[in-house]
């Protein structure tokens, strides 16, 4: 076979295909050992996984996708932060809503009724990741709820303000 390729491309194109193919098993064997290098370093007792999810359905779903992929992989998960949700200030007003009230125009009922729909709804996806993470072996997993924030992390100035976020996001329960 060697003599037939040899005819046609002549002996130089092959000295130099083996020269290539000698250079490429040395970038592979590379390749595999950062490789097997970057998995243990990922699987150490020092590195944990933040999952970071929303409180929508197809958020959620991605996560706990995500969730049995960390979990087949031995990868630690450490938190889940549960980001959008709605303001703090806005969750107390509306567990303290009462339709007795005097101090509320009925014609906002609606709206607070909508309000503590997603409010519920957001607390029950929640709890449902929280659910499939400790099933997945992450019986510490701390989960964190996130307000919405009014900007997308753009700048040094937005990070700083979405680490100002963090400190005081709030654990579930």
């Amino acid at each position: 076979i060697m003599g037939g390729i040899s005819s046609i491309t002549g002996m130089k194109m092959l000295k130099m295909l083996a020269e290539f193919l000698v250079l490429m098993e040395e970038v592979i064997i590379g390749f595999n050992r950062v490789g097997r290098e970057v998995s243990a370093a990922l699987k150490a007792d020092t590195t944990g996984f933040v999952l970071v999810s929303a409180p929508y359905n197809n958020a959620v779903r991605s996560a706990q996708h995500l969730l049995r992929e960390l979990k087949a992989n031995n990868y630690p998960l450490l938190a889940i932060i549960m980001n959008r949700n709605l303001p703090f200030n806005l969750q107390r007003s509306i567990g303290g809503f009462s339709k007795t009230s005097d101090d509320v125009d009925p014609l906002l009922y609606p709206g607070f009724d909508i309000l503590a729909s997603r409010q519920q709804y957001a607390a029950s996806l929640a709890e449902q990741l929280v659910v499939k993470a400790r099933e997945s072996g992450g019986k510490g997993v701390h989960l964190l709820l996130l307000e919405e924030q009014g900007q997308m992390i753009h700048s040094e100035e937005t990070l700083w303000g979405f680490a100002d976020a963090l400190c005081k996001a709030r654990t579930l329960g």
